[in-house]
């Protein structure tokens, strides 16, 4: 939670630059301002690897701006009306990927 707050609030505050600085290894958000001088001074590279959802500010932004729309929606009506669908529905078991059942 702490980080999804501080990637969302990195946009409030007009710095989605440093974002990607999280992905250097396990590091806390603290050492947000650090990682932001080490690499000013060229001490660091960009990470290596970064995940799809963080090489796109834009669709970061999105994402997370459509996640906090509809985590406002009162979904109890949908909630009442998906069980009532499927409160006959037999339950379906996938096979687990990994041979067993789940």
């Amino acid at each position: 939670m702490q980080v999804n707050n501080v990637i969302r609030a990195s946009f409030g505050a007009g710095r989605a630059d440093c974002l990607a600085l999280l992905f250097w290894g396990k590091l806390d958000v603290v050492d947000i301002p650090a990682l932001c001088e080490l690499y000013a001074l060229g001490l660091c590279r960009p990470p290596r690897f970064l995940p799809p959802w963080i090489s796109d500010p834009r669709y970061l932004l999105a994402f997370l701006t459509f996640s906090l729309f509809s985590n406002r929606l009162n979904i109890e009506p949908v909630v009442g009306a998906v069980h009532q669908l499927l409160e006959r529905a037999p339950v379906v078991q996938m096979p687990d990927p990994q041979g067993g059942q789940s």
